[in-house]
């Protein structure tokens, strides 16, 4: 065999396998590996999957597996290549999810997440006997689904909750900004998260397709920063108004026109938020103004990793509470008789479960006469 051309190793172990189909699925095979060779990303897991699998790239891939299929001469050639196949669909889903939350399609995120989680462990058990789709015998979940849930669901989750329920003010998704390092992290004192500081000298990257190893800062454990100019249409005073990292490595702490603010939901002494692929929305109710707005976000990578990855991993978006729906209604006197001291009245509370409810109070107790969906 050492006296053999690698080439011919290479073919010799299609034809044994694929038969009739052998051709194109080298060709199919050398396709794969000459994208994963040839893109220069050097991060781990799917964070750089958007720079390496283009959708023309992907869309060659299903053109050669496609042709594969089509060349099967037997039932055993054609079960082969179906377990590639399988594996390309499952692949072709979790870019298309990848590629929808880079570009703002939030609202089915998390409908065809559970979808590629199930078809996961499905594809797990129908090739148990092959190994494959990361099956074994301690995760009935498959290792593939475990990561999948710990780095992408909670993201693709509450993207989904945002589209559902709030209105986004940014229909493009913030990706492109400017950054520095910050290894002494000096920028704060030197004001670098207020407006009127110059970042024409800094750099440009798209955080959905560059990770901090693709900038060269594969073993970059201190802090970055990012900046840019975000335009938003005037929103009424009476509605929160939010700023979402959907996803990122380490510490975010984040300034919106010179004001820093808070994560949403933290402690209330919380300055900045901490985690690892955790959403996170930051309250700019106070900081946001009608028109242009200036964001910064100091993110330092605090945790060892062998990813590559840092600071932010996907896009972020500003979001506001839906103003509320006013509907007409008609109010009654409580009538005497229901409260004999002359105290009676009614009043109107919203519970926790989303609805209104209505009662009255009449010698010392209350009662509960209605209830309705907040609209």
């Amino acid at each position: 065999i050492s006296a053999q051309k690698p080439e011919d190793v290479f073919a010799d172990i299609n034809t044994r396998f694929y038969g009739a189909a052998a051709k194109e699925m080298a060709a199919y095979w050398q396709f794969i590996d000459r994208v994963w060779v040839d893109t220069p990303e050097y991060s781990g897991c799917g964070f750089g999957y958007l720079r390496r699998w283009t959708p023309e790239r992907m869309a060659e891939a299903r053109k050669l597996l496609d042709a594969g299929l089509a060349a099967c001469k037997t039932e055993l050639e054609k079960k082969r290549v179906t377990l590639a196949d399988d594996s390309l669909k499952l692949f072709e889903l979790f870019m298309k999810l990848r590629r929808d939350q880079a570009e703002g399609r939030f609202e089915k995120l998390a409908e065809e997440a559970d979808v590629w989680r199930k078809r996961v462990v499905e594809l797990g058990e129908q090739y148990k006997e092959n190994s494959c789709f990361t099956r074994v015998p301690y995760n009935n979940v498959t290792v593939n689904g475990s990561y999948f849930s710990q780095f992408y669901q909670q993201t693709y989750n509450d993207a989904s909750r945002i589209a559902k329920h709030f209105d986004v003010l940014t229909p493009t998704p913030l990706r492109s900004f400017r950054y520095a390092t910050d290894p002494e992290k000096k920028g704060e004192a030197a004001g670098w998260g207020k407006p009127s500081f110059n970042d024409s000298a800094w750099k440009t990257t798209d955080v959905c397709n560059e990770t901090w190893s693709t900038l060269g800062l594969h073993d970059y454990f201190k802090s970055m920063w990012y900046r840019t100019t975000v335009k938003l249409p005037a929103v009424r005073v009476d509605r929160r108004v939010f700023l979402w990292l959907g996803s990122y490595d380490g510490s975010a702490k984040v300034f919106v026109n010179g004001k820093l603010v808070k994560p949403d939901g933290k402690t209330p002494t919380a300055t900045e938020a901490v985690g690892y692929c955790q959403p996170t929305s930051f309250d700019v109710t106070l900081a946001v103004e009608d028109g242009d707005n200036t964001v910064a976000i100091l993110c330092t990578r605090t945790d060892f990793n062998e990813l590559g990855t840092g600071g932010l991993l996907g896009p972020a978006i500003i979001y506001a509470e839906k103003p509320p729906v006013w509907l007409p209604a008609t109010a009654h006197a409580v009538p005497k008789e229901t409260a004999t001291e002359g105290e009676g009245y009614f009043s109107i509370i919203e519970g926790k479960n989303g609805r209104l409810y209505v009662g009255t109070h009449a010698d010392r107790k209350s009662t509960r006469l209605n209830s309705s969906h907040r609209t």
